[in-house]
């Protein structure tokens, strides 16, 4: 049918688009019984068949201790798709959450949403599974940036993929692409059976008030339809006030934190020419797994990369630690490094005060970053990378303020 073709060229797209399916995964689909999660199921089933991907799959119900659960007609379903599928009891969770109840009777659903993300890793860990389906379609995720919008003053919607490394736990949305109308025109196509969500709070919700802002604004201006779902991944039409916010020193040099993929290879190629080509550091100790956590900051002269650095921040404990600090050569003995390390030392000492900075300083720099006020930790030297070190910290009790010359 083309409500099934529809579907599995959504699907096919947001794997191909973000990887969410690679060969051999496990993965734990996350069943509520709503016609979304139902739908994911059978497609899942259908895209194993012809993928490439040689994958395996198990349906997993929650039991969250909600009243009358139909996990019994869940499992039959199951059973004639032939889907492997397994129940997971957690009743407290209702238990808790109904001491929590509104004026209105309602249950908290922010509360219920971490509570049954903590069900969901715990059940994913236990099955020796590392890789989570979520249904979540195009429309959620649309509803998802307006409340944040509203609510949290924040551009946001959830990720087609999400790994939450601690856990070792990765989140997957292969329904992003799709719209819920060609979700339902997909269940009835299929008699698929849907069952009721008997939490208390459907149809009552604020994300239900978007559904219907957002059906009115549809209807009023059509196009809208089709590019709210394209505003999502237009990322070179994406332009905010942040696409510009950084510190202008004058003279053409300019600080920002970076936020794109270019900027990010600007950096990148910073620190291969300082120290991979210039220094001779093995590239594979350069390019570390680090820079996944780090903030990189990216230092421009009249708009031509010149500066990097990363940073490490732990705000709990009031401390920093600074990286991979690289200047080109052509640009270095003008300041340039001095003004950059300063001025996210002010940046950081503005959010969190007492502060303690270190870094890692070749043994050349010692004299530059004492400058700056930085003293050695010890006298006793290590080696990085084949070059010779020296721990070096800061203790800053007060943010830096403005008139501090940079």
């Amino acid at each position: 049918m083309k409500s099934e073709r529809l579907m599995l060229a959504c699907l096919r797209k947001a794997d191909f688009d973000y990887g969410l399916i690679e060969k051999g995964d496990k993965i734990m689909l996350g069943l509520s019984g709503g016609k979304d999660s139902m739908a994911l199921a059978r497609l899942l089933k259908t895209y194993q068949q012809f993928s490439d991907k040689d994958f395996t799959f198990i349906a997993v119900f929650m039991d969250l201790g909600f009243p009358s659960p139909e996990d019994k007609k869940m499992e039959k379903y199951m059973a004639e798709e032939d889907i492997p599928f397994k129940k997971i009891g957690a009743a407290d969770v209702y238990k808790i959450l109904s001491l929590h109840r509104d004026k209105d009777g309602l249950l908290p659903c922010s509360i219920c949403s971490r509570m049954k993300k903590a069900v969901i890793n715990k059940a994913a860990i236990s099955l020796g599974i590392h890789k989570v389906a979520f249904a979540h379609h195009a429309d959620d995720a649309i509803e998802t940036l307006m409340m944040n919008e509203v609510y949290g003053g924040r551009v946001a919607t959830f990720a087609p993929k999400m790994t939450l490394e601690r856990e070792g736990i990765t989140f997957i949305r292969p329904l992003i692409y799709a719209r819920e109308k060609e979700v339902i025109r997909y269940v009835r196509d299929f008699d698929i059976p849907v069952f009721k969500n008997n939490c208390g709070n459907d149809k009552r919700t604020e994300r239900e008030d978007f559904k219907k802002i957002l059906s009115a604004f549809y209807k009023r201006f059509p196009p809208a339809y089709d590019n709210f779902l394209t505003m999502l991944s237009n990322q070179e039409r994406f332009k905010l006030f942040f696409d510009d916010l950084g510190y202008a020193f004058g003279d053409g040099l300019f600080l920002r934190k970076v936020s794109l993929p270019s900027e990010m290879a600007m950096c990148f190629n910073i620190r291969r020419e300082v120290f991979i080509n210039e220094q001779k550091v093995n590239v594979n100790e350069e390019i570390d797994t680090d820079d996944e956590k780090a903030a990189h900051f990216l230092l421009l002269k009249n708009k031509k990369p010149v500066g990097t650095m990363r940073i490490f921040l732990d705000a709990d404990k009031h401390e920093v630690v600074f990286g991979r600090i690289a200047v080109l050569k052509e640009y270095r003995d003008l300041g340039y490094g001095r003004k950059m390390v300063t001025q996210v030392m002010k940046m950081i000492s503005r959010k969190i005060t007492p502060l303690t900075i270190r870094l890692g300083a070749q043994k050349h720099a010692i004299s530059f970053y004492e400058k700056m006020g930085f003293e050695k930790e010890s006298e006793t030297p290590y080696i990085d990378a084949g070059i010779v070190h020296y721990h070096m910290v800061q203790f800053l009790r007060y943010p830096i303020p403005d008139k501090e010359k940079i």
